[in-house]
């Protein structure tokens, strides 16, 4: 399964190449750690999680933690939310990157909440119900097949897209 997250907003950082994904940064900082600093951040990005062409929901982040591209994403048991939830796996820089339900930025640690957008921009609601949605997407995936989460903007998927035409030409 491939999930998609396109953000409304970016930040300066640029995407990683791919040894850099399978390589984590040896300074890495852990974001299940629930008195991490980043939560404190008011700067946020807005984005919507799809599958395939079918939107999931809409996503809140901090600035500057998942930088744009791929990721292996699993479905783990989290210890401190104490259920299972989807794992972005070798985020350079950072490790315990899950997506998970919240309204604020005050309640992540640097993950990616899920939810739907209010009016305000900084804030979702019905989180419960998209985290759950995730969940069960990923619980039905046949046992043996691999997740992946692209997280781009609207620019890096069309450039991505275009680069691909050519290689098919």
């Amino acid at each position: 399964m491939k999930l998609t997250l396109i953000r409304k907003t970016t930040a300066s950082t640029p995407p990683p190449f791919r040894e850099d994904i399978r390589k984590p940064d040896k300074s890495v900082v852990d974001c299940s750690d629930s008195n991490s600093q980043i939560a404190k951040s008011s700067n946020c990005q807005i984005g919507m999680l799809f599958d395939g062409d079918r939107k999931l929901c809409d996503t809140l982040e901090p600035i500057g933690i998942v930088p744009l591209g791929w990721y292996r994403l699993s479905l783990t048991y989290s210890p401190r939310f104490k259920r299972p939830l989807p794992l972005l796996h070798h985020v350079p820089g950072h490790s315990g990157i899950r997506i998970h339900a919240g309204n604020t930025l005050r309640d992540t640690a640097g993950c990616i909440l899920v939810g739907t957008l209010t009016h305000d921009d900084v804030s979702l609601t019905n989180a419960r119900q998209a985290e759950q949605l995730i969940v069960k997407l990923l619980q039905n995936c046949a046992q043996n097949e691999e997740h992946y989460i692209e997280i781009a903007t609207p620019q890096y998927r069309n450039a991505e897209l275009e680069c691909m035409q050519l290689l098919e030409e």
